[in-house]
């Protein structure tokens, strides 16, 4: 197996014991590269105590940028590479969705906290101006949501979806735009402080 990544810490196993035996399976030839999702800073130094740590995957993107103070800092010193999920939050930074948007009852955003109103509306709010911004740079939001995560210096790839050949293309492109730092100082100016969660 290429990359074998724990999908989160989980309470009571002691993160020593996890990575020697993570360690083992490497060791054996079974794994390649190891690596771990949804770690906090502080994880991520302890795991790397007890092995080599290749991978990081938070939750990472425009409106959730927590992981800037601590875990991406915590990646760039250790060397460990970041492959952030959900930078387009969910598709709500592609324009899909408008204020109001009436979720299915079997859609998983129907109980997610950043999609009742008081998060989601101001949000929106926000992902207009992202979506106009990027319009005037002839980009669409999802390219936008995407270029800026690839921008973070930490950030080695990142985990986008995508339903047909042609948005595989399209989410692909993005990589080709480099946002300059004035870019980046706009978008900040955007986004001000607000995040869909702390």
């Amino acid at each position: 197996m290429d990359l074998y990544q724990l999908h989160g810490p989980r309470p009571g196993n002691p993160i020593e014991e996890t990575m020697l035996n993570l360690e083992k399976l490497r060791d054996a030839g079974k794994v390649r590269y190891l690596g771990v999702s949804n770690f906090s800073g502080d994880q991520h130094r302890e795991a790397a105590k007890f092995g080599m740590i290749h991978s990081s995957q938070p939750r990472y993107n425009m409106l959730y940028r927590v992981p800037e103070e601590d875990i991406l800092p915590t990646c760039l010193e250790l060397g460990i590479g970041v492959i952030p999920h959900s930078p387009l939050a969910k598709a709500m930074l592609t324009g899909k969705y408008q204020p109001g948007h009436i979720f299915a009852s079997d859609d998983e955003r129907k109980s997610k906290p950043e999609f009742k109103d008081d998060v989601f509306i101001p949000a929106m709010t926000i992902v207009e101006k992202l979506l106009g911004w990027a319009a005037d740079h002839g980009h669409s939001g999802t390219q936008l949501a995407i270029a800026w995560t690839l921008a973070h210096p930490a950030v080695t790839s990142c985990i986008v979806g995508a339903k047909t050949p042609e948005q595989a293309t399209h989410n692909a492109d993005a990589g080709n735009w480099q946002l300059s730092t004035s870019d980046m100082s706009e978008i900040a100016g955007i986004l001000g402080d607000f995040q869909i969660m702390r």
